[in-house]
């Protein structure tokens, strides 16, 4: 028979083992993307509580956490006074094809990127740049 504990008991468990794991490592940093999902839970106490939980984590492992994430996480960094005082926001505009110096960075990240392709005939993605922001564009949204 196999051993299966509650939901809460393999909760305390992992929560448990993941502290272990940044002790034992000692990263400089934690970083947590797409962080604003956590607010799609059902309740704003829930969302409070989780928050509560990964700043448990920092402080007992001493440790910063960074979540990274859309605007929507703005909203919750003010869910707690505490957490708000001990916050920084920083804010990564985005890539704007007609900026020039925008540009030049985004064909760097191009070419960074085509150098990394794993491909026997490399695509020529620096040339197609403009293909690119469209596509992407088209593909998140904007």
């Amino acid at each position: 028979m196999n051993y299966l504990p509650n939901p809460r008991a393999a909760g305390a468990e992992f929560h448990h083992a993941a502290e272990q794991a940044i002790r034992f490592r000692r990263p400089v940093a934690v970083l947590l993307d797409e962080a604003q999902h956590l607010a799609r839970i059902g309740s704003g106490r829930r969302l409070s509580e989780q928050l509560d939980v990964i700043k448990s984590i920092a402080n007992r492992t001493e440790t910063v956490h960074v979540l990274f994430g859309t605007y929507e996480l703005l909203a919750f960094r003010n869910l707690s006074a505490q957490l708000s005082r001990r916050s920084i926001d920083i804010h990564f505009p985005r890539y704007r094809a007609d900026a020039p110096k925008d540009r030049e960075m985004f064909l760097n990240v191009l070419r960074s990127f085509e150098q990394q392709l794993p491909l026997s005939q490399m695509p020529d993605l620096v040339h197609d740049w403009n293909t690119c922001t469209s596509e992407a564009s088209a593909a998140w949204g904007y």
